[in-house]
């Protein structure tokens, strides 16, 4: 089996084509007579651009992480890509591959990692007297019960009602 592999640019994007011929004999029982077929096969991929360099993201994921922790961004219940991505001065699209680069999660499972880190502590704060599983998902940034249970048992493995018991037992 052959490979040839080319590089060709063509209006900015490199298209990468892979040949493989295959030879294949196949013999007939009839005539004994050997038949040869190739077969050529054209993967075309495309480039993978970059839309921040590493300073650029280096940067901006410290900005990034300094919204997030300091200023509490994702206490907001109507924090969305847009907003983030105006706070950083970038567009949609580059705050989108800046989160997906740094931690290798989309927007909203980033965001909800620091919701639940935030619920996790007033589950088990004074406040937890005062407020109930519904209050502790608003104050944490979470628009609804549901989706605060769902994503809090997802990424800690058990119910806000479980863990806040856990925790009072220790």
């Amino acid at each position: 089996m052959k490979e040839i592999s080319e590089i060709l640019e063509y209006e900015e994007y490199k298209i990468e084509t892979k040949a493989n011929e295959t030879v294949i004999e196949e013999v007939t029982e009839k005539d004994n007579t050997v038949e040869i077929a190739k077969n050529l096969v054209v993967e075309k991929e495309k480039p993978k651009l970059k839309r921040l360099n590493a300073e650029q993201l280096s940067k901006l994921s410290a900005q990034l992480f300094s919204l997030m922790e300091k200023d509490k961004l994702f206490l907001d219940n109507d924090l969305s890509l847009p907003t983030v991505a105006e706070k950083l001065g970038i567009g949609i699209h580059e705050a989108s591959f800046l989160i997906n680069e740094t931690t290798k999660d989309n927007f909203y499972t980033f965001v909800n990692k620091y919701r639940v880190e935030e619920a996790k502590k007033l589950l088990v704060s004074p406040q937890m007297d005062k407020l109930n599983i519904l209050g502790i998902a608003f104050s944490s940034g979470f628009n609804s019960k549901t989706t605060f249970n769902t994503t809090f048992k997802n990424i800690v493995g058990i119910s806000p009602s479980q863990y806040s018991k856990e925790q009072k037992k220790m």
